[in-house]
């Protein structure tokens, strides 16, 4: 009978050890890629704080996807962009798929403000046909975090 209250008292006292332990353990945010990240934490507690992303809205209005280009006209390059966070700068590329991806056309601008309305013009100078791709980046923070728009069109040349 001894025998029998003794296992049954060392069984309530590991019982009650366990739990009090579990009790003790620090409630944090366990996610190391939060905010908020508790390195002493052994227990989580969902109170993640994660950095916010901003959000972008960016359009470009000229020219046309696939509208077509002959030699001697101007190319009328119109884009907007805007962002709920800051904004480093962008660059504007015409890159002429035909002829090794060669740059035609380049402008980079250094600008905080949002939103942000691009207007360039390009004179199409390209001798042969060609499909040609614009690129329009924005740089949306200091970190190298970049937006990168596209459409394609095309030159030709007629003799």
């Amino acid at each position: 009978m001894k025998t029998r209250s003794f296992t049954f008292i060392l069984m309530a006292a590991i019982a009650v050890s366990s739990l009090s332990l579990n009790s003790c353990k620090k409630e944090g945010c366990t996610d190391e890629t939060a905010l908020n990240y508790d390195s002493e934490a052994d227990k989580d507690d969902d109170s993640y704080e994660y950095e916010e992303v901003p959000e972008i809205t960016f359009d470009i209005t000229s020219p046309a996807e696939h509208t077509t280009f002959m030699l001697g006209d101007t190319v009328h390059i119109s884009s907007m962009f805007e962002t709920t966070g800051e904004v480093h700068g962008y660059s504007v590329k015409i890159i002429n798929l035909n002829n090794n991806n060669e740059e035609v056309f380049s402008k980079e601008e250094h600008a905080h403000e949002s939103p942000i309305h691009i207007h360039e013009m390009w004179v199409n100078n390209v001798t042969m046909h060609s499909d040609m791709r614009l690129d329009i980046t924005v740089e949306i923070d200091h970190d190298g975090t970049e937006e990168v728009k596209s459409i394609g069109f095309h030159c030709i040349h007629m003799m």
